[in-house]
């Protein structure tokens, strides 16, 4: 969850809250944005219109008529080259309202104003004896009965009497879900079979493609029973458990594991489920009257008593974020407001449709990741940067062979349709990266410089080993091995290296490096000398002598070590082969001394 041109702070929480989320914003603001002199931000102001004055998009008559409104009720029409739509698929909450008889005697929130349990039972009568009803099985609902279990765990286990409302730590929750959901904790490991299990955060393991074919292939959409079968015995390897050890309506049977899975985060839900805490009941809610729900199933009527408060997890309509567009322009973005998981149907992920041009769509789709929404931009930002018949070939070819409309209508009605259907992020990113002609380049572990003088940062460049003579030159340090051989033969590799170096703080140069290798055959010896300053191809002095160590599954391994004057350099090499030909080969070295104290790896590969 964040921008490619910006990280989070290093004390930033492994997952962060809403609040985070916000000041991150405001620092990608501050940082990018308002420095910018064209940049303008209007708060306080509603887009309540917004249409084509014609022309195809290009010169004055292809603007777009922007009506504004403000908070006081004042409105003014401005004028635009393009107009980008990136008011969210969560528009207005979806409220039952008919089974929600008036008037309510107990409090009825949706999940998405829910803040605490002060907020939810301040009107509700006391002392409070029952249940908090969470209607909907989906993830919101899933992450709101967690939530709401793990405020009355707190209030219930406080140190004293902390709580302003009388009986709220007797409270339980009960959820009403429809079908078996996957719950997944936020940090999952990938050996779940071991005793000690290293633990990573959930999107390590779920946008991990080393164990995908390339090009990656998109994963949702319609999902048949083979595939189906394969997610949910995903799922269940990485938590170990179908669920039934927490209740029989988390279990997943036979006939369920060959139904589209449905996803959930949650850390603390299925522990809440086993204790007791939350209680589930299969249905829906059909009507609520006074303090008790009834509730419909393939069974038929239930009914759950005591009930002090209802949170509606009950998902969004997200047509409402699009009134402001006419009906013309809905009716060609193929807009269908009852598919709620898929309201418009738009060419390339979700970034536009060729009979509206000069408009643009971003982060308009269910389960939007940041990724892809800085991708989708970057995407508007190319395609409206080139006239049609000038577009860049990469991009004209994935224009060309989009499908998106014809998928999206496709798959409206389609019995199978995956939980999120406009595509996995792992494809998605690959998609638009191709399209934008970004390849993909590897990122390397560092860790952040602590000394002002020498800061952090990425080399990358080409390495050349020159074979040549082997030559006499270089003085060995004080205290290092006796000479080599002076006989004159064999070869020995002049090692050229030269890129670019790019500090953390943005600023870079290019780098230069040189030494000789040198391989001493009587004495079995590999060893690396530093080149002369004023004559890079001559030797100067020695840097190490490299001690093969036994051989590792992951290539030999071998060490050195060099004291020079008070700064000693700890050496690390691995050399990892393909049959005969080395494949890769890395280095890293540690410095350590009253004037250098640092660590640099480098991987070099073919």
């Amino acid at each position: 969850m964040h921008f490619s041109d910006l990280a989070w702070d290093p004390d930033a929480d492994s997952v962060p809250r809403a609040w985070h989320v916000g000041r991150y914003l405001r620092r990608y603001l501050d940082r990018h944005l308002a420095p910018c002199p064209g940049f303008r931000l209007r708060l306080g102001t509603r887009v309540v219109g917004a249409e084509p004055c014609g022309g195809g998009g290009r010169g004055e008559e292809g603007r777009w008529k922007v009506v504004l409104e403000t908070d006081d009720g004042s409105r003014e029409t401005a004028l635009f080259d393009h107009v980008v739509v990136a008011s969210g698929h969560f528009g207005e909450p979806i409220v039952p309202v008919q089974a929600l008889p008036e008037p309510l005697r107990i409090p009825v929130v949706h999940s998405s104003h829910y803040r605490h349990l002060e907020g939810l039972l301040g009107t509700a009568p006391t002392p409070l004896k029952g249940c908090i009803l969470v209607v909907g099985g989906q993830m919101s609902g899933v992450e709101i009965a967690g939530t709401i279990a793990s405020h009355l765990s707190a209030v219930a286990n406080a140190p004293g009497d902390q709580s302003a409302l009388p009986g709220v730590e007797k409270l339980t929750v009960h959820h009403l879900v429809q079908r078996p959901i996957w719950v997944m904790p936020t940090f999952t490991t990938p050996e779940p079979k071991a005793k000690a299990p290293p633990f990573l955060p959930l999107d390590f393991a779920s946008y991990n493609t080393n164990n995908r074919p390339v090009p990656l292939q998109n994963t949702q959409g319609h999902i048949t029973k083979d595939a189906a079968h394969a997610a949910h015995a995903m799922f269940e390897h990485a938590l170990g458990t179908d669920q039934a050890v927490f209740s029989p309506l988390l279990r997943f049977d036979d006939d369920a594991k060959a139904e589209p899975p449905y996803l959930a985060v949650s850390d603390w839900y299925c522990d809440f489920v086993r204790s007791g805490h939350i209680v589930l009941s299969k249905g829906k809610l059909d009507t609520l009257r006074g303090t008790t729900a009834v509730v419909s199933s393939p069974d038929g009527l239930d009914e759950v008593h005591n009930v002090v408060a209802v949170v509606l997890a009950t998902g969004f309509d997200p047509s409402s974020s699009l009134g402001f567009l006419s009906q013309d322009t809905l009716r060609k973005l193929h807009h269908s407001p009852q598919h709620l998981a898929q309201p418009l149907a738009l060419a390339f992920h979700g970034t536009h449709h060729p009979e509206v041009p000069g408009l643009g769509f971003v982060g308009v789709y269910r389960s939007p990741y940041w990724g892809v929404i800085q991708m989708q931009a970057k995407f508007l930002a190319e395609l409206w940067s080139h006239s049609s018949d000038a577009l860049p070939k990469p991009m004209w070819r994935k224009l060309a062979a989009d499908d998106s409309v014809q998928r999206t209508l496709a798959l409206r009605d389609d019995p199978r349709l995956s939980q999120f259907p406009m595509g996995d992020y792992a494809w998605l990113m690959q998609e638009f990266s191709e399209a934008l002609s970004m390849e993909r380049i590897s990122i390397l572990p560092a860790l952040p410089s602590r000394l002002p003088s020498h800061p952090s940062g990425h080399f990358s460049g080409t390495a050349q080993f020159l074979l040549r003579d082997r030559t006499l030159d270089g003085l060995r340090c004080a205290g290092g091995p006796d000479g080599a051989d002076e006989d004159g033969g064999g070869m020995e590799y002049l090692y050229v290296e030269d890129g670019d170096f790019k500090t953390d703080a943005g600023f870079g140069f290019p780098a230069t490096r040189r030494y000789v290798w040198r391989y001493d055959e009587r004495r079995d010896v590999l060893s690396v000398w530093f080149a002369k300053p004023d004559d890079p191809r001559r030797a100067d002095y020695l840097f190490h002598e490299v001690e093969f160590e036994q051989r590792q599954s992951g290539g030999w391994g071998a060490k050195a070590g060099h004291l020079c004057i008070d700064d000693y350099y700890h050496v690390r090499y691995t050399f990892a082969f393909e049959a005969v030909n080395l494949a890769e080969w890395s280095i890293e070295y540690t410095v350590k001394g009253p004037r250098k104290n640092y660590t640099i790896r480098g991987v070099y590969r073919r």
